[in-house]
């Protein structure tokens, strides 16, 4: 409606094309262009895919982590839709219009070049004008703080349309152009994966085409390497000795109840809310959620960032929430980490998908004295649970035992005998829930038997999903069908459930408050009688009530002071102890 506004947005947009456009100036063949937009397409498909898994944009980490996809690269498959082929389309209309068009550029060689070198001065031109006058960017370099960095990387959209009142002394005048905004966003300093927040509104204003080198540069100039140690401040170091107490109770050799942990791959709330489409899909889950002796909280906020599933794993051993750049499994797995399973005798882990997320290294870090895993065959569900009911035969008190689920893992292939749960579902919702039908059915028995055999009777059993699968971005796709339903995630929000069974849990107790992920660590501790731990994580024993709406340290604060514990090694330097 305003021609300013129009130009401000479309302007950024066009200058990448315009940017590769001109190198037909330059160029003998106009058909060069086609090898281009080939790999332009690849780029922008691999971020619509990876925007609708993460819900967010590719990294410089994510490329180079590439190869942890080996065995699972058919997860992507479910992303695909008629969006990623608009990209192939136009390509092909390209490609047609260059087989009618003439093959070779007329132009005299001189010509060209002074043609290429307008365009790109325009390009510039254009970017310059954008800024300085619709956009008035403004930056203070000198002036700008770490905290006030934080906070404009988080109001992006209302910095680049009008003048920050706080900066008003010796401001600099800075050109947006692509990749300045950058350069100075490295500068500052980042935590709790605020950067993604800054890559949305980077490509809102610029383009996708334009991140890729945006990110290169950013990654470049970044001075926090993934990886990398560091060393605390004083003032990190006093905040985080409010939550480590005294280190002689790292090891405490006590007398407690056998912990059966069962890591549900993409496990959400929403199908034990209700029946849907007339079927109750988890009818076991839903069975023992309203069974004495049972701790059932229906919102448990995913805190996963990059590293998915490792970072699920992670935060339920260890407490500790994700870095905030690339993936803690991956980039910090010689870390010494708090966990729950040194304090048992007995400590097995019985995981179906060993080749990825460095589970190797840290099953030992994790400190899981016993493996069982596949050797040469795709395990099921079924088998993770028959291997974990073989080892409750033969393991002695007190012990731990996590089992990792895999069948709700996209693209929800992994069951032999499929069938589409609904026709009137969307087709990757059908999918989920069929798979979700088939993991209750098969951790069914072992609810069954809580009651009646003695290991089961006397355990404390911790049921929960590592993360929530399905994002904002792919919620909006088949909203008018989770409307129809009356689902809860509907309006886009969607948790993990807890559930614990414990005989020293009185009555059934049904949470209803947002909590969070980190939460799952010190009820598990107060449960099996370790509250004397010397580490319970920045969350809070979700059974009181009190400590639920008094939070020692808000969620961002918590993902601050984890990435920072994580990246100094915090457990091995401050304590000087070997895992």
């Amino acid at each position: 409606m305003e021609p300013s506004e129009f130009f401000k947005f479309y302007a950024a947009k066009l200058i990448m094309p315009m940017f590769i456009g001109a190198f037909i100036l330059i160029s003998k063949y106009y058909w060069w262009t086609l090898v281009v937009s080939l790999i332009v397409d690849v780029w922008c498909i691999s971020n619509l895919i990876y925007l609708k898994t993460y819900d967010m944009f590719m990294t410089i980490d994510t490329i180079l982590m590439a190869d942890n996809m080996d065995g699972a690269w058919n997860s992507i498959l479910p992303y695909i839709n008629w969006q990623v082929y608009t990209f192939v389309v136009m390509t092909l209309l390209w490609l047609l219009f260059l087989v009618f068009a003439n093959k070779r550029c007329d132009l005299k060689r001189d010509a060209k070049i002074k043609c290429f070198f307008i365009v790109e001065f325009a390009v510039l031109l254009l970017v310059f004008l954008n800024n300085k006058h619709l956009y008035g960017s403004y930056r203070n370099i000198e002036q700008t703080t770490g905290d006030e960095m934080h906070t404009e990387t988080e109001n992006f959209e209302s910095m680049t349309l009008g003048e920050d009142p706080k900066l008003k002394v010796n401001r600099i005048m800075i050109p947006y152009i692509p990749f300045t905004e950058v350069l100075f966003q490295a500068s500052g300093s980042f935590c709790n994966g605020k950067n993604y927040k800054w890559t949305m509104s980077y490509v809102k204003y610029q383009s996708i085409i334009s991140y890729l080198p945006a990110a290169l540069i950013y990654y470049v100039v970044n001075p926090m390497k993934a990886g990398d140690r560091i060393k605390l401040e004083k003032t990190d170091v006093y905040n985080i000795s409010k939550f480590v107490s005294d280190f002689e109770t790292y090891y405490t050799n006590f007398d407690h109840r056998n912990l059966i942990m069962i890591l549900v791959e993409s496990l959400e709330s929403w199908p034990l809310e209700k029946d849907i489409d007339g079927v109750n899909v988890v009818p076991n889950l839903r069975n023992l959620i309203v069974k004495d002796h049972v701790l059932y909280c229906d919102k448990i906020k995913s805190q996963t960032l990059s590293g998915n599933s490792g970072d699920g794993q992670m935060i339920v051993n260890t407490g500790l929430l994700p870095i905030a750049e690339g993936v803690a499994c991956m980039n910090y797995g010689n870390n010494v980490y708090p966990n729950i399973a040194h304090l048992y005798e007995n400590s097995t882990i019985v995981n179906p998908w060993p080749h990825i997320w460095n589970q190797d290294t840290m099953t030992v870090r994790y400190s899981y004295r016993n493996v069982v895993e596949p050797t040469d065959n795709k395990w099921e569900d079924l088998d993770v649970f028959n291997s974990l009911k073989n080892v409750l035969k033969i393991c002695t008190k007190p012990s731990c035992t996590m089992a990792v689920t895999v069948s709700t893992h996209v693209p929800f292939d992994r069951i032999n005998q499929f069938v589409d749960f609904s026709e009137k579902s969307p087709n990757i919702i059908s999918k989920y829930l069929n798979c979700l039908s088939y993991t209750d059915n098969c951790l069914g028995e072992l609810i069954n038997d809580i009651e009646s055999d003695t290991i089961l009777e006397n355990s404390t059993i911790v049921i929960t999903g590592d993360h929530t699968v399905f994002k904002p971005i792919m919620f909006n796709e088949f909203v008018d069908y989770l409307n129809k339903e009356e689902l809860s995630c509907a309006h886009g929000s969607n948790y993990c459930p807890l559930i614990i069974y414990s005989p020293e849990i009185e009555g059934n107790i049904h949470v209803t408050d947002t909590c969070y992920q980190m939460d799952v660590f010190p009820t598990i501790l107060n449960l099996i009688g370790a509250e004397d731990y010397f580490w319970h994580g920045f969350g809070v024993n979700v059974m009181d009530s009190v400590a639920r709406h008094n939070r020692p340290i808000t969620e961002e604060e918590a993902y601050r002071l984890s990435d920072l514990m994580i990246r100094s090694d915090y457990f091995r330097n401050y304590y000087g102890k070997e895992q």
